[in-house]
């Protein structure tokens, strides 16, 4: 993918690097030279270079150790050093490491026999951090970049193990050729995300919150290089806009490991069509307790290498019994309606495992029996659905019989469909979306005795 001109829509044009913990130390900076960058090739390198003392609160040594805080700067800035680091720190026993920019422009360099474990870095300035080839980076908080043009380079191994956040503020970029490991959640904003080679790895979701300067997000997954998402895919208000074409190139490996939500845009969509795997995309899950037992309902919009699905119960969320196993579809691309009656229904709560073919499983959600005293409640689920396909309607804590008048508006006002019935205590009704409308969005309207209910659904 060729690099894509940035151009942040932002005032603010700083980078702020957060994380969670604390930091404490002595603060260093290097001053192997008047401009350019400190090279570390070796222990003897680190101990004996002429470092600056900041900060010597809880110095131990004339030399960072574990724990200290080292200022990186810009090459080109006077007494403000890029650093690279082309040994192993890690066996030298200096870890959990701060590491903050200084100038704008700031360089942080992990070489091909690098090995660095840093607990925090941050700073803000426009940074560029690169691990090089054979080099290792782990850093164990959560770090989040958000200043223009910020760039990470990982050609080695690469490990977020407090998450990974791009934030809105301006563009990013994110090169991979090694191997790089997030976990916990990946969010980006303006950021073009490259997989040439090797992989991307993600344990938990993979996000792009609703925020300013998402025409400029895209990804590449190239031939020969996976992208890996353990948890969902969740993009809000259609957060990969224009030419989804050149934006999303997947001819790679890419898998996530339960669904994708593009806030009703068609990104989800083309990375299926890009050669993206999505195992299980769930469209509901619902619970009704009847007269004959718990009635559990559930509906997928695809499934790959599906194989079975597991209702378990619990009354503490902690000890759960299996219950029953369902047959999944293996792969498919059609709606799928699930349901299973539970008899007697004696567990406080019920939860869906799904599992694919290889025995992995996703916990899809947990439902709770008990049927509260609360007020009357109407639910519509989902708010995207086909033409002809069903959104599910539930009634909660009916107390008596109500009459129903379920409606469905075109955005002009006009009564596209109509459905009378009646109800009482808990239940649940499909109504049916009519074939052969236009696509786009439709109100719903439910009205039961003084109640009222509204909702937007989106027809494809």
């Amino acid at each position: 993918m060729n690099a894509l001109n940035l151009n942040c829509l932002y005032l603010i044009t700083v980078l702020f690097i957060s994380f969670s913990q604390a930091v404490s130390g002595a603060t260093f900076r290097p001053n192997a030279v008047n401009e350019g960058t400190a090279f570390f090739y070796d222990f003897d390198d680190w101990k004996n270079t002429d470092w600056v003392v900041i900060d010597a609160t809880d110095q131990k040594e004339s030399y960072p150790t574990s724990g200290d805080i080292i200022q990186f700067g810009n090459s080109g800035e006077w007494k403000k050093n890029a650093v690279n680091i082309q040994f192993d720190l890690v066996s030298e026993g200096i870890t959990g490491l701060t590491f903050t920019s200084n100038s704008n422009g700031s360089e942080l360099t992990i070489g091909s026999s690098g090995v660095v474990n840093a607990t925090t870095i941050s700073g803000n300035n426009k940074v560029t951090i690169t691990v090089s080839s054979g080099g290792s980076l782990t850093v164990t908080s959560a770090v989040s970049i958000t200043n223009d043009q910020s760039v990470i380079n990982n050609d080695g191994t690469l490990n977020f193990q407090g998450g990974l956040t791009f934030p809105g503020g301006g563009s990013k970029t994110f090169n991979n050729t090694g191997n790089t490991y997030i976990t916990g959640d990946f969010t980006m904003s303006s950021t073009d995300l490259n997989v040439t080679a090797g992989s991307f790895n993600i344990s938990g979701d993979w996000i792009i919150p609703d925020a300013n300067g998402n025409s400029y997000n895209a990804v590449e997954v190239a031939s020969g290089a996976s992208m890996t998402v353990g948890g969902s895919i969740d993009f809000v208000n259609q957060a990969i806009i224009g030419d989804l074409s050149s934006k999303i190139q997947i001819s790679g490996t890419f898998t996530a490991g339960s669904g994708c939500d593009d806030g009703g845009s068609s990104v989800c969509e083309t990375i299926e069509a890009s050669g993206g795997l999505l195992p299980v995309e769930l469209i509901s899950l619902f619970g009704l307790q009847t007269e004959d037992g718990f009635l559990m309902k559930w509906s997928t919009a695809s499934e790959q290498n599906s194989s079975h699905f597991i209702i378990e119960g619990s009354d503490t969320k902690n000890n759960w019994k299996e219950l029953a196993e369902i047959d999944g579809q293996g792969n498919t691309t059609v709606t799928t309606d699930y349901e299973f009656l539970i008899q007697p229904s004696e567990y406080k709560y019920y939860r869906l495992v799904q599992y694919d073919l290889d025995d992995s499983y996703e916990i899809l959600g947990v439902l709770n029996n008990e049927i509260s005293n609360g007020t009357f409640q109407i639910q519509a689920f989902p708010n995207e659905v086909i033409q002809g396909q069903p959104v599910h309607i539930l009634f909660s804590n009916s107390n008596g019989l109500k009459s129903v008048v379920i409606q469905l508006f075109n955005l002009n006002g006009e009564i596209l469909k109509q459905e009378s019935l009646s109800i009482e205590g808990n239940s649940h009704h499909q109504f049916m979306m009519p074939v052969a409308s236009n696509n786009g969005f439709y109100i719903l309207s439910v009205m039961a005795g003084k109640e009222k209910f509204k909702q937007k659904v989106l027809m494809n």
